[in-house]
């Protein structure tokens, strides 16, 4: 989108110098001073400036006198009354789509910081679980995960995801019991509420990307997805 900038200068004084005649050159007769303060003027408001614009006109006509013919005493009563005349204050002011350009941007700019916020926080959430997944394990830990078991013969037996505690270490062994109930699809979210069975199972500890419990025949397996 283009959006047009219309300059604009607007006089806050004017003064009529009978007594200051105009450059040599320029037209006869004597001058007139106006002082003009910028502004600006968009599709979403207007907007007042400090800065001034001193002009020189030849009396009765408009004029001008170029600024490289002043004089002077032109060039020393124009910083004169630059420096004197009071400007009007800066400002801006914002018109209906001005202002619902500003609530939209600072809506957006809201959204934006929220949303950093929260991947922010989100990040450093997985990182601390993280963390607490890969710890080293101890008695009565539980861990939610992906379950493997093959039968003697090398048929698989049963797969899912489930929830196993560690029951007791034993050295470098460790004694698992699995949850109760196994499911085929992932569910983050539940807990152990069926409880345990009694059965253990003698598992050694491999530490990578996540912790994996595998029996020595390979036969048994389990990658940890969560702690409780």
């Amino acid at each position: 989108m283009i959006i047009r900038i219309t300059q604009i200068e607007g006089p806050i004084f004017e003064e009529e110098l009978n007594y200051m005649v105009p450059p040599e050159g320029q037209s006869s007769g004597s001058l007139t001073f106006v002082l003009y303060q910028f502004h600006s003027r968009t599709f979403f408001g207007e907007s007042t400036y400090n800065k001034v614009n001193p002009v020189f006109f030849i009396a009765g006509s408009k004029h001008k006198v170029p600024r490289q013919k002043w004089t002077k005493e032109m060039v020393e009563y124009a910083q004169m009354r630059e420096n004197t005349i009071p400007r009007i204050p800066k400002k801006v002011h914002y018109n209906f789509f001005g202002k619902a350009l500003f609530t939209l941007l600072f809506a957006v700019l809201l959204f934006l910081g929220f949303q950093v916020f929260r991947s922010i926080s989100t990040l450093k959430k997985e990182k601390t679980e993280e963390a607490v997944l890969l710890s080293d394990p101890k008695e009565n830990d539980v861990y939610y995960g992906n379950l493997t078991e093959f039968a003697s013969n090398g048929t698989l037996e049963r797969t899912g995801w489930t929830w196993m505690k560690v029951v007791k270490i034993e050295g470098n062994d460790y004694l698992v019991s699995l949850g109760k109930e196994i499911s085929e699809g992932l569910k983050p979210d539940s807990s152990p509420s069926a409880g345990f069975e009694t059965e253990t199972y003698r598992l050694k500890l491999k530490k990578g990307q996540q912790l994996s419990f595998k029996s020595v025949d390979n036969n048994f397996s389990f990658s940890a997805m969560k702690k409780q």
